[in-house]
């Protein structure tokens, strides 16, 4: 999927601890001006999905399961989208969600 499409789930898994993973693709540049505007869009309908139990009707296994938002980057955050993904991270301290973020081929990690 792309990031330019902001009300799409790009997919769904289950973790090895059982949590129901939404992945978001990020396969746009950091120099690119309309990118952090296009992930928040992106990140926003991914809790909207969430916190309206959206997701129990497109991903019916989702039932009694806790949920991580996991964004995967096909370029390395530069220094103001580092920045931006440990911002996000803490918002969702404050969430009953998980989040995490890593780049394409790399290991990710939940925060």
């Amino acid at each position: 999927m792309s990031l330019e499409k902001t009300n799409v789930i790009d997919a769904i898994s289950i973790s090895h601890d059982s949590k129901v993973v939404l992945i978001l693709s990020d396969n746009l540049a950091w120099d690119e001006k309309k990118h952090l505007h296009l992930l928040v869009e992106k990140l926003n309908f991914y809790i909207h999905v969430l916190q309206t139990r959206y997701i129990d009707e497109i991903y019916p296994e989702s039932s009694d399961k806790e949920f991580l938002i996991q964004i995967v980057c096909k370029y390395s955050p530069d220094a103001k989208g580092k920045t931006f993904l440990d911002s996000v991270a803490q918002v969702f301290e404050t969430l009953p969600y998980h989040f995490s973020y890593g780049e394409l081929n790399k290991p990710i990690m939940d925060r």
